[in-house]
């Protein structure tokens, strides 16, 4: 008798509500045990929420990541250029808000050419260039916390 692996239930991100999305995204980063801290992000110009965790590191003291959460169907460069001309404009004007690492979490991909894009706008506004939690990151970050598993699927 031969045993087949068991296999992991894919998660359908897209199908939680933006706020689900972003409840679980704040979960997600907070119940990891990666970061020192984690709250709430709700800038002024912004309809949703974002997660802004800190973390210890080698490097640095203490990094800030900033994790915008979008819960779409599909992104493009254009969302993601909105969203990085945002962040620039805070940190201009709030220079202690700049994030040392930047994650779109999305509930779709993202193509490789918005990714390309996206990286080069960066550079040009002196921002990090992002990292990007599609299904699978989102899915492996899932694995250990069943108490989140179970809150949102």
């Amino acid at each position: 008798m031969t045993s087949t692996p068991a296999t992991r239930q894919q998660h359908h991100f897209e199908d939680l509500s933006p706020d689900d999305f972003e409840r679980f995204v704040y979960w997600l980063v907070k119940r990891c045990g990666e970061f020192d801290e984690v709250q709430w992000y709700s800038g002024a110009r912004d309809k949703g929420r974002d997660v802004v965790a800190y973390k210890h590191t080698l490097a640095r003291e203490r990094e800030k990541w900033y994790i915008q959460c979008k819960r779409y169907r599909s992104i493009t460069f254009s969302t993601l250029r909105v969203e990085l001309d945002k962040l620039a404009e805070h940190a201009a004007e709030e220079p202690d808000f700049a994030p040392d690492v930047i994650v779109f979490a999305t509930a779709c991909p993202v193509p490789p050419q918005a990714k390309d894009q996206a990286a080069a706008r960066a550079r040009v506004l002196n921002l990090p260039e992002p990292y990007y939690w599609g299904r699978l990151e989102l899915d492996e970050r899932l694995k250990g916390q069943p108490e989140t598993e179970e809150e949102f699927f």
